[in-house]
């Protein structure tokens, strides 16, 4: 009786550690394809960005000069004017910023 009270012990211990490896062994969670996706979340928030933020940040601009912030407004104006040619110039590199791992995601989705 001994025995099979301790062989169903040890059916259960590793029952549970086949359920506990199986729970990790889940499909969706599989490491190619969990970098496949932020691949994708990468390239489709740059795109956002690009398409979004341009729109929202003119109209938020044109309300802050209707507004009793208007100094703000023409304060960023005159760093943009001084600012112009720096694209030309190559921007400013950030380390920190090109360290990003939204940047290493999308380079690889290409």
């Amino acid at each position: 009786m001994d025995s099979v009270k301790g062989s169903s012990i040890m059916g259960t211990g590793s029952s549970i550690l086949s359920a506990l490896q199986d729970i990790f062994s889940v499909t969706w969670l599989n490491r190619s394809k969990v970098e496949k996706q932020l691949q994708v979340i990468s390239v489709l928030q740059w795109v956002l960005s690009f398409l979004v933020l341009g729109v929202a940040c003119s109209v938020i601009l044109m309300y802050t000069f209707c507004t009793d912030c208007w100094l703000i407004a023409v304060l960023y104006f005159t760093w943009l004017a001084f600012d112009w040619n720096t694209p030309k110039k190559g921007g400013r590199r950030s380390q920190w910023v090109r360290n990003w791992a939204v940047w290493r995601y999308f380079r690889d989705y290409f």
